[in-house]
């Protein structure tokens, strides 16, 4: 109990004055992390096999992923982090990445997601759902 109290102690001016990294190992995200159902535009039946590709970032980089039989995706980037940052003062930051969806079938999709936020914990990425719709080619 006694040692609680001191790491309790010992963190709250760390919280206080100047914000503080916890040893908490996760994913950060770099850019917003991007979920949701990619349809049909006519039928409004799933789609699977769509290439989803995330590119920006707060470093630059690029991730993709496929839906799967439920036309369901999430993509983002992320890097390991040891540390989770909280700043107790308002803190805020830019977090965006371009969108895009292709398949062989459909007309190709694309879009930018983000914007300016709140970075006091741990940065300005957070997840959004976006639902799409993609159009058969003519």
């Amino acid at each position: 109990m006694a040692s609680l109290f001191r790491q309790l102690a010992a963190l709250t001016p760390c919280l206080l004055l100047a914000g503080c990294p916890l040893p908490i190992p996760h994913d950060r995200l770099l850019s917003p992390m991007v979920y949701g159902t990619v349809r049909n535009g006519e039928s409004r039946s799933p789609i699977s096999g769509v290439s989803v590709r995330m590119e920006g970032g707060t470093k630059w980089s690029s991730a993709t992923t496929v839906t799967d039989n439920a036309g369901n995706y999430r993509v983002g980037l992320t890097e390991p982090a040891n540390w989770f940052v909280i700043l107790p003062a308002p803190a805020e930051g830019v977090c965006e990445g371009r969108v895009t969806f292709t398949h062989s079938e459909y007309e190709p999709l694309s879009f930018k997601e983000g914007g300016f936020g709140s970075a006091s914990f741990d940065g300005p990425c957070t997840s959004v759902k976006r639902d799409v719709v993609l159009w058969k080619k003519k």
